[in-house]
């Protein structure tokens, strides 16, 4: 699992259990497995497991959200011989905390320190987060900083000269996989709220500066620099979806998919 996984993200580089390979294998994967939910988007409830997890990343070559990502990814860190947890965050959005299982995170020991690892999120930091250190790191997109709570740990991100802003809250208690699968239904039916049914996505980083790329219904998005620079948007028509999924993500449209983004 762990050659084909390697292969998979374009890693090359000798494997250690440090902190300097962890971040490079982050950073790889964040460049190379799209956070996308178009498994989702064409109807299928994705399994939280790494029986399903690890195939779809390493055989099929897709992404998918939190739950497969860093399901996976966590799987192939322990495989290597990594110390991984995987841990509930509630998602901060519109002045309030989601529920409990609503993001899964890892927390991986490495070089004697405990470290954030996320590469199933979206638009944040590309390497691993210091999770005991409190003062302000310095990361791409934005720096971000861990602030303690009487649930847990926040993770922030630097938004402005002094303005930071609430990404998620991390459960300290480690959860199995298997505790993750009702709310990832949840939000696979649409019963749970959220963006992941209603519209196609899919989004990498393009290097480990902060620059990105991102598909939605209708444009295609990109930011070169850090988390505070502008994004271009770039038109995409329908017809077109599919030819830019395969230029920019190297992945092909599940059945269903194509056509939903054509009606919708």
């Amino acid at each position: 699992m762990i050659d084909r996984y390697l292969d998979r993200i374009g890693f090359s580089g000798p494997v250690r259990r440090d902190a300097e390979t962890l971040a490079a294998l982050q950073l790889a994967t964040m460049m190379t497995v799209p956070f996308e939910n178009l498994d989702v988007f064409a109807g299928l409830r994705p399994s939280t497991l790494p029986d399903w997890s690890v195939p779809k990343v390493v055989e099929r070559r897709r992404g998918g959200w939190c739950f497969e990502i860093n399901g996976a990814f966590g799987a192939v860190l322990t495989e290597m011989g990594f110390d991984v947890a995987y841990h509930s965050a509630r998602v901060h959005s519109a002045g309030a905390w989601g529920p409990a299982l609503d993001h899964l995170c890892l927390v991986v020991n490495a070089g004697g320190e405990r470290w954030l690892v996320d590469a199933g999120f979206g638009d944040s930091a590309v390497t691993p987060v210091a999770l005991d250190a409190r003062e302000r790191q310095e990361r791409r997109p934005r720096d971000v900083r861990i602030v303690d709570v009487l649930e847990g740990w926040v993770y922030q991100e630097r938004t402005g000269d002094d303005a930071w802003e609430n990404q998620y809250l991390i459960d300290p208690v480690p959860r199995p996989l298997a505790a993750f699968q009702g709310r990832s239904d949840a939000l696979a039916t649409g019963d749970g709220g959220g963006h992941f049914t209603a519209k196609p996505f899919a989004t990498r980083a393009l290097d480990g500066e902060g620059s990105r790329v991102w598909l939605l219904k209708d444009r295609v998005e990109f930011r070169r620099g850090d988390g505070h620079q502008p994004r271009t948007s770039i038109p995409v028509g329908r017809g077109e979806w599919g030819d830019v999924l395969w230029v920019w993500f190297g992945l092909e449209a599940p059945v269903g998919v194509l056509e939903r983004v054509a009606t919708r």
